[in-house]
């Protein structure tokens, strides 16, 4: 099998600045008949600086809600219910 790798640069635009960066690795198989596939997520956000500690927290828990979701989003139904 050969090795593949995707990458998708997403805009968030409910969060002006904001990016979703998701990379899809493929390796070879750890056991015959199974996909190895290695999932992830980075977010990258412009931050002003008059930002306060509570603007900064909002605005990280929002890219959490939005990384979750995508997450769960690149999962196949029964995957979602192994993990659920």
């Amino acid at each position: 099998m050969t090795k593949s790798v995707l990458r998708v640069d997403l805009q968030l635009p409910e969060t002006p600045g904001g990016l979703l960066v998701l990379q899809q690795y493929l390796d070879q198989p750890l056991e015959e008949g199974k996909a190895n596939v290695i999932l992830d997520l980075d977010h990258h956000l412009v931050i002003p600086e008059s930002a306060s500690q509570n603007d900064i927290r909002m605005m990280i828990d929002s890219l959490r809600e939005v990384k979750n979701k995508t997450f769960i989003s690149c999962l196949s139904p029964q995957t979602q219910e192994m993990i659920s």
